[in-house]
């Protein structure tokens, strides 16, 4: 079985149509695509849908859907963002998603062109904000992101926690930090703990892999391992922007996870998790 939860269409970043993105998994060998573009922030943003039309949404998957009847399961899903003391991802609870990412990409702190900290934009940004905002304190930086990752689960509760070291985007090689020192372990520990309180399932993102940000997946090895230690459900997605990214790294990361020694990914068909035996 093939699956994708996280793929993103015209609708907020993505380049392709919604229909282009079925057609290609259907190629590709695909079972199941979920497509779930960036839900609405409060403020400018490339990224972000800026007005996300729900039911336009949800009629336009069904209708590329039926087209392809008996090709592809399509499903509704959105990347809705936490950003403290702005936005959650409740307001999207009261829709008919099958289901929700919920990733954090902001901190609500804003530059003086007005724009938000978005630290997976570029490394530069993500330089400038860590200088203006932590004083270069990286490990504050770090701290924060996975709180708001907690506060996240603890009060609005996805089905899907999105790409959870994302904050490592640019840390190629320990650039920035040690992704295996002891404070950094404690902090995942914590998030770990928190996620399986919950019983949210973690996704294994090979975006910035294949996109040659990083050499690992996020999250990165050391992680996986540590979720798989705690009985923690996972999920491998391709973060998907463009059609031709859909099978990147897929195959590569469906062989990591097992060689880590998980034996159970989780797809979704509808609403409802199930298991696919690995």
């Amino acid at each position: 079985m093939k699956f994708n939860y996280h793929t993103h269409s015209t609708y907020s970043d993505g380049k392709n149509t919604i229909e282009q993105l079925a057609k290609t998994a259907i190629e590709q060998k695909f079972d199941i695509l979920g497509i779930s573009d960036h839900g609405y922030v409060p403020f400018p943003s490339k990224w972000n849908a800026a007005e996300l039309i729900i039911e336009k949404y949800f009629a336009e998957i069904m209708e590329v859907e039926k087209k392809f009847e008996g090709k592809i399961m399509l499903l509704k899903g959105i990347e809705a963002d936490y950003v403290e003391n702005l936005c959650d991802i409740n307001p999207y609870k009261k829709y008919d998603f099958d289901y929700i990412i919920g990733s954090v990409h902001y901190f609500p702190l804003q530059f003086e062109n007005g724009k938000y900290f978005n630290f997976d934009t570029t490394e530069k940004m993500f330089l400038e904000g860590l200088r203006l905002f932590f004083g270069n304190n990286v490990e504050k930086m770090v701290v924060r992101y996975f709180e708001n990752i907690m506060e996240m689960i603890e009060t609005s509760t996805p089905d899907i926690v999105g790409h959870l070291d994302i904050i490592g985007k640019f840390n190629l090689n320990k650039k920035y930090y040690d992704e295996q020192s002891a404070n950094y372990i404690k902090i995942i520990d914590k998030v770990l703990d928190t996620i399986k309180k919950y019983n949210v399932v973690m996704e294994v993102n090979a975006r910035r892999k294949y996109r040659n940000f990083h050499t690992q997946v996020s999250p990165t090895t050391n992680v996986i391992e540590m979720a798989l230690k705690k009985d923690i459900s996972i999920t491998i997605s391709g973060d998907v922007h463009y059609m031709e990214e859909l099978s990147m790294y897929w195959d590569e990361t469906f062989a990591l996870v097992k060689d880590i020694g998980y034996r159970e990914l989780y797809y979704r068909k509808g609403k409802k998790w199930e298991v696919y035996k690995i």
